[in-house]
């Protein structure tokens, strides 16, 4: 029996050598390169947020201070409609959509900045842990829940933005919220929303990159409870700033988008609405209809022609966004 033990052991041992050896082989494998010259951009630092008629900061659980454009509601009863953006972006490409649904609306918006974007604090493309962004969406949430309880919260997101409402919606310890407002969101890798066609195979060489062999690598290291080296970066895009190739981390990409579209979408019973354009370069728009019916109040509606980014700005959308809302 003892040496029966002993083998077990030495066996398991053995095994978790050789899972550790080839993670770690993965993960120190060269990140993916671009053929095409990449963008350069100048990302100065946030300054620190400072509050006025048109700013609000929020304090996250660890003192981060998250910035957010504000646009007050007209009337004391009109919902707050908090915008969360899209990967690489910040609240600035949501503050058009959100000026244009509180002129229709009347409703407040906070056009928040996620953290490490925009005037936010942290550092681009990186949080602290798996599932940070949601944590700081539920501080924004509890603090405008304080601030006037009277009020309905709608969640809003487009892109990565959705993909983190859809995190938050699958959490039930989180401040709930009245409604969720999903923008070509990403639900995630196994959602039939998420295009499996590259553009690489194309010909055109596709602007973002996933650092596959990493990627699973780290998977295989938080199998067994490694989360150390959670911070690597393990998706690329053809821009770059001072400090070379910008990239998300290995738990900040992780955070994009909930675990399971499937666990999201049947969380609860809030109203929701996804909203996608036809041509959606990212997603596969006509795959929205099938997946919202996993929801018990959710709809979805496709405009016509419209691109990914297209979506914030075409009319019909405000206008479908407006009706859901009264």
């Amino acid at each position: 029996m003892h040496k029966l033990l002993k083998r077990f052991l030495i066996g398991i041992a053995a095994v978790a050598t050789l899972w550790l050896s080839a993670a770690a082989i993965l993960i120190a494998t060269s990140a993916p390169a671009f053929a095409g010259k990449p963008f350069v951009v100048h990302m100065p630092p946030a300054s620190p947020c400072a509050p006025a008629a048109q700013v609000r900061c929020f304090s996250a659980r660890d003192g981060a201070v998250l910035h957010a454009a504000w646009i007050d509601a007209v009337g004391d009863n009109r919902p707050v409609v908090l915008l969360l953006h899209g990967i690489m972006s910040s609240s600035e490409e949501m503050l058009p959509f959100g000026s244009q649904l509180h002129a229709a609306t009347g409703a407040a918006v906070a056009s928040l900045d996620l953290r490490g974007h925009g005037a936010s604090a942290g550092t681009f493309g990186d949080i602290d842990y798996l599932g940070q962004y949601e944590d700081d969406v539920a501080d924004v949430v509890a603090a405008l829940r304080r601030e006037q309880p009277a009020r309905a919260v709608v969640l809003a997101g487009h892109s990565m933005g959705g993909g983190v409402a859809m995190r938050y919606a699958a959490k039930k310890a989180l401040p709930p919220v009245d409604r969720y407002l999903l923008l070509a969101p990403h639900l995630g890798e196994h959602s039939p929303t998420t295009r499996r066609d590259s553009a690489d195979v194309a010909g055109v060489e596709a602007p973002i990159k996933l650092h596959l062999r990493r990627t699973i690598g780290l998977l295989m290291l938080n199998a067994l409870g490694i989360r150390s080296f959670n911070g690597l970066g393990t998706l690329y895009f053809n821009v770059a700033n001072d400090a070379g190739l910008l990239h998300y981390s290995f738990r900040a990409m992780a955070s994009c988008a909930p675990d399971d579209y499937r666990t999201a979408l049947t969380s609860d019973d809030k109203p929701l609405l996804i909203l996608a354009g036809g041509n959606d370069e990212a997603f596969d728009a006509a795959q929205y209809a099938q997946v919202v019916k996993l929801h018990r109040n959710g709809d979805a509606i496709v405009v016509a022609g419209e691109t990914h980014d297209g979506i914030l700005r075409n009319p019909q959308t405000i206008a479908a966004a407006t009706a859901w809302l009264r």
